[in-house]
């Protein structure tokens, strides 16, 4: 038969053609990998934390610098308008002292122009004087307190007597003198005559007169 026993000599090939068992392949530092990338997760969060309030930070900056902005031009706004409201006030008080001085040569002036004069060149000459002072007073924003017939104003009205009167009483009969005022400021008060309640023992007077 051809079957024959291998024997040991002719076995020993077979038994080095078997592969040899491979080595076993060493571990991937995969947890190591974890923690590393673990820890710079944490490191991002942290610096992203503190970009986060660092801009906090800059917004509330920000925000008190614009207040502070703000305030400091509302006032300067309102220095600017204290100032010259001082100033405009400075200015009237002066043409108003000024204005006071003149008008005593413009009552003057009316005077000469109300009296009888026989020379009609001079008296229009000082008609003219007085529409010329009038003018520049009225240029400066002078303005003549109206008075007569009206009520009377302590504010504006200076009464310097009282005459018993048909009329409504506390109203004026008649200006001695002329009163001014600039603006709401008054220059010069009106100097008038006010009128009273007539009292019966003036109109048992009255009736025996006539």
């Amino acid at each position: 038969m051809d079957n024959q026993k291998s024997t040991p000599e002719q076995a020993a090939p077979l038994q080095e053609q078997v592969p040899e068992q491979l080595p076993e392949a060493e571990p991937q530092p995969e947890k190591k990998q974890g923690k590393k990338g673990s820890r710079e997760k944490e490191e991002l969060r942290q610096q992203l934390q503190q970009l986060q309030d660092q801009l906090e930070e800059s917004g509330k900056r920000s925000a008190e610098l614009n207040d502070r902005l703000l305030r400091t031009a509302a006032e300067f706004d309102n220095y600017r308008r204290r100032t010259e409201k001082e100033k405009q006030a400075a200015n009237g008080n002066g043409v108003a002292a000024a204005v006071a001085k003149m008008l005593p040569v413009l009552d003057t002036l009316e005077m000469a122009a109300a009296a009888d004069c026989s020379d009609e060149n001079y008296k229009k000459g000082v008609l003219m004087t007085v529409s010329l002072f009038s003018g520049a007073l009225s240029g400066l924003g002078v303005k003549e307190i109206e008075a007569l017939g009206l009520e009377f104003d302590p504010n504006i009205h200076s009464a310097i007597a009282q005459e018993p009167s048909e009329g409504e009483p506390g109203r004026v009969l008649r200006v001695v003198q002329k009163g001014y005022s600039l603006g709401d400021r008054v220059v010069r008060p009106s100097m008038v005559i006010v009128s009273q309640q007539q009292t019966a023992e003036a109109d048992n007077i009255d009736s025996g007169n006539n």
